[in-house]
């Protein structure tokens, strides 16, 4: 069975914007923070068929970063990370194959390690739920995939907090030439 550029390795790089905050992120007034832009990297193993679907392994670097600030104001403190990921993948393709051999909508989940940068973010354990709609061009190793996840970090204190983003990727497949 023949998946197509699902058979090789890939790799693409990602921009994103968030566009959801949980409460515990918005700013007094209930108003979203300014945040970073979500830059990073994808990477994903060749796919396999379980059952009706195909089934990858991956990993992903992100950033992430918001303006919001918790603690005391002499002992403020703000959120900004980089995130490493590990993911499992579903291409649905095969039991929605009316979208035809080129799209190829997925849902991906996995956890997430946040380390804190330039800011006194301790970071920590975090989950990630998200879906893709690839679309990978015709006898080329290049696709693009249009995103939307779901992000649940460590907050200040014993408590987490979260965001929803969507953004835009550029995808690589890692083929020799024939």
């Amino acid at each position: 069975y023949d998946l197509g550029n699902l058979n090789y390795f890939s790799v693409s790089t990602f921009y994103g914007i968030p566009v959801y905050y949980r409460p515990s992120l918005l700013l007094e007034d209930d108003k979203n923070p300014s945040s970073l832009p979500n830059l990073g990297f994808d990477l994903s193993s060749p796919y396999f068929p379980i059952g009706p679907v195909n089934m990858s392994l991956g990993g992903r670097l992100i950033t992430f970063g918001f303006d919001k600030e918790f603690g005391e104001t002499d002992d403020s403190k703000k959120i900004k990370s980089i995130t490493i990921g590990g993911l499992i993948k579903t291409d649905l393709q095969p039991i929605l194959n009316f979208f035809g051999d080129n799209i190829h909508p997925s849902i991906e989940s996995g956890i997430t390690y946040s380390l804190g940068w330039e800011e006194n973010y301790d970071g920590g354990l975090g989950v990630v739920v998200g879906g893709t709609l690839d679309y990978w061009f015709e006898d080329s190793p290049l696709g693009v995939r249009l995103f939307g996840n779901g992000y649940m970090i460590p907050g200040y204190g014993d408590g987490m907090t979260g965001f929803g983003n969507l953004g835009v990727s550029l995808m690589l497949v890692l083929k020799r030439g024939e």
